[in-house]
């Protein structure tokens, strides 16, 4: 039996349950992140990913932030990007 991609909306809805409300850029793997910190680094240089703030020596982001994020970017098998 093969089992099911959960919908874009599941994917995010489990990672607003999973995440803490600050969420260091280097723990995002722990919550399925499906990009690398170096890539989220890339796109928060180029100001074209979520905002990113600085506490102390770490990157961190706003839940609601990575969350609409993923909204965004990802899309259902077969679909279109907007």
């Amino acid at each position: 039996m093969v089992s099911e991609i959960p919908p874009v909306d599941g994917l995010v809805a489990a990672f607003v349950a999973e995440a803490p409300a600050i969420v260091p850029r280097d723990h995002l793997p722990k919550y399925g992140w499906p990009w690398t910190k170096s890539y989220m680094a890339n796109l928060c240089s180029a100001k074209q990913g979520p905002p990113c703030f600085r506490a102390g020596a770490r990157a961190v982001y706003k839940r609601e932030d990575l969350a609409a994020f993923l909204r965004e970017k990802l899309v259902p098998a077969g679909g279109r990007a907007a």
